[in-house]
């Protein structure tokens, strides 16, 4: 048992100094040493820090420590003070471990090897720099611990740019310093310019004090451009940023001055093929990020393409009359003015979507203005038409009484005349009686009385009218249609009788137009008996009250309707007689749904027909 507690002990003690070691380890923080060999300020550097900073600060969980040094090689060349910097590197940084050097250039070529050989143990490098296209890396930048992001100038692409946007082009002045970085720059444009020179007159702006150096570019002859390099001094010794000498000669030139930097572009410079430190600076920190998280540099192969863009200055553009049309495919405008329709886009799609509906609201609500006024030009028309429908029917109907209408005349005339010539040979007679006389008169009154009713039935049935709704007493209605068709019935040999119900209520109705329907049904019952012998002749006119509606039916002892053929009575244009329209029973239906009725037919149980109307009545209140 001791023994297997010293174990479990020791096993314990060692599990405790792993995790002391781990922890250790993850909260040791990693450090990232950056050379700049120029000097401060530049802003390629800015962005590409920038860039750097931000990724490895998102990208690495533990504790991160970034030490910048500026060589500032430009106005201090390195051979003057190159031991004392390594000397104050190693004083600075000998007791600690540096994880990841990155390395910006210019002139990395001859400062990364005298760095390297001076440090104890070389770390991991992510190198920076220039880099001719189309040629091998030098050595210095193959070496197992260094990969990187190595740019080229697109002084090819930016000719093609250039004389593209200014096809007349003859003159081609080329900017930059006296300092030795630009004069190493300057020979890549020299042995790129060379195939330009039977067709192009190159001449360099290198060796000259600023105020020189303007003064050519503002004498510039027509058909002229301008490439600025690079320029970090004059041929005075005064100091400069190459975005600063951009601005300058920018400010000067009689001619578009183009630039190789995207950090020049947007200052004076109208633009070019650019390379983008911005780019350049993600693909740094990218790579950085791999080594600090535990890849070899040597399986990280380098970045050389896709670190470029074109690259313009619409306000330059609008400057030289040069339009957007003619620019490289895909190019990138600094500066472009905003028109008001691109800044309040969708506040203006918005007004014209709301503009658009309701025009097309209004332009709707117009053409269903007119199609209601066609439509009820239509249905007045229509309605006119259905009107002198019901006038024709009506006059067809009373043309079919004429004889017996004449007959019903004929009777009140003739008691009329008689009572009249009764009247004269009393007053010839010298008997004077008040009452035989007051007699005679009241037959003649009753008699006019009865001519005139039926006279002014018909004209009421046939004179064009508009609808008159009013309150009606049906059994009345239905009493005066008997009176109208009394003639006919004696004519036709049928014996007309009436059953009303005494308590009726009122209805709202047209009384011509319920005349006409009652006719209607009057004279199909008579034609219905037609081959009935004369004394087996009998229609009924019946009114009663049921539920909440008037009922009035019309039956008779006819031959009755065909089973297949009493849905379609109604219809229009359907008839059984061989001289009928079909007209009749429709305009029936017609009449009563328009006064909020129904009208139905069936056939007696025993013999004959039976058509009932129903039609809502008014209550007394």
């Amino acid at each position: 048992m001791p023994l297997l507690r010293r174990a479990v002990a020791a096993v314990g003690f060692c599990f405790i100094l792993v995790c002391a070691a781990s922890a250790a380890e993850t909260t040791q923080p990693r450090n990232v040493l950056i050379l700049l060999t120029s000097e401060y300020g530049l802003p390629a550097y800015d962005v590409i820090i920038d860039e750097i900073r931000t990724s490895l600060k998102d990208g690495i969980s533990g504790p991160l420590s970034l030490y910048a040094e500026y060589l500032d090689m430009t106005r201090f060349p390195a051979d003057r003070h190159e031991q004392e910097m390594i000397d104050i590197f190693n004083r600075k940084y000998g007791g600690m471990k540096i994880d990841l050097l990155i390395a910006i250039g210019p002139s990395l070529v001859s400062v990364l090897p005298r760095i390297n050989d001076q440090l104890q143990v070389p770390p991991p490098t992510v190198a920076i720099d220039l880099v001719k296209p189309g040629v091998a890396l030098p050595t210095v930048l193959r070496k197992s611990n260094v990969t990187g992001v190595f740019p080229y100038m697109g002084i090819q692409e930016t000719i093609g740019v250039i004389r593209t946007l200014h096809p007349g082009i003859e003159h081609l002045f080329v900017v930059t310093s006296a300092t030795s970085r630009s004069q190493a720059l300057l020979s890549q444009v020299r042995s790129v310019f060379r195939r330009h020179e039977h067709t192009l007159a190159v001449r360099y702006l290198d060796r000259m004090p600023m105020e020189a150096l303007l003064r050519a570019v503002g004498e510039l002859p027509d058909h002229s451009a301008v490439l600025v390099t690079s320029y970090q001094r004059d041929s005075a010794g005064n100091a400069f940023y190459t975005r600063e000498a951009t601005k300058m000669v920018a400010g000067r030139s009689r001619a578009p001055v183009y630039v190789l930097f995207d950090t020049n572009a947007g200052v004076g410079g109208l633009g070019g093929y650019v390379i983008s430190f911005k780019k350049v600076g993600i693909e740094a920190a990218h790579i950085a990020l791999r080594i600090l998280q535990g890849e070899k540099p040597e399986t990280i192969p380098p970045v050389r393409d896709g670190l470029h863009q074109y690259r313009f200055d619409w306000r330059q553009l609008q400057r030289w009359g040069i339009s957007e049309d003619r620019l490289p495919e895909g190019s990138l405008l600094l500066h472009r003015e905003v028109t008001f329709l691109e800044k309040h886009f969708w506040l203006v799609m918005g007004i014209m979507t709301f503009i658009t509906l309701q025009a097309g609201l209004i332009a709707y609500l117009v053409i269903l203005n007119r199609r209601q006024k066609t439509m009820s030009a239509r249905v007045r028309e229509a309605e006119g038409r259905y009107r002198e429908l019901l006038r024709i029917e009506r006059s067809a109907r009373l043309g079919e009484m004429a004889g017996s209408l004449a007959h019903e005349l004929n009777q009140p005339l003739t008691a009329i005349l008689s009572s009249a010539q009764a009247g004269l040979r009393f007053l010839k007679s010298d008997r004077m009686e008040p009452d035989l006389l007051r007699e005679i008169l009241t037959h003649i009154v009753d008699d006019d009385k009865r001519a005139a009713s039926v006279v002014s039935g018909m004209r009421n049935m046939l004179k064009r009218e508009t609808p008159d709704f009013e309150r009606l007493d049906v059994n009345g209605t239905v009493a005066e249609a008997a009176v109208i068709f009394h003639g006919e019935s004696v004519a036709r040999g049928i014996r007309l009788e009436t059953d009303l119900d005494r308590v009726m209520p009122s209805i709202m109705a047209s009384k011509n137009q319920l005349l006409q329907v009652f006719l209607n049904l009057l004279l199909n019952a008579a034609q219905a008996m037609a081959s009935n012998r004369g004394d087996d002749r009998r229609a009924v006119l019946t009114t009663r009250v049921i539920g909440p509606n008037v009922v009035v039916s019309v039956r008779d002892n006819g031959t009755g309707i065909a089973p297949d053929r009493i849905d379609h009575l109604f219809e229009p244009f359907y008839t059984t007689k061989a001289k009928g329209m079909g007209m009749g029973l429709a305009v029936c239906r017609s009449i009563v749904e328009d006064h909020g009725g129904r009208i139905r037919a069936e056939n007696n149980p025993d013999r004959g027909a039976v058509f009932t109307i129903e039609l809502p009545a008014v209550s007394d209140g």
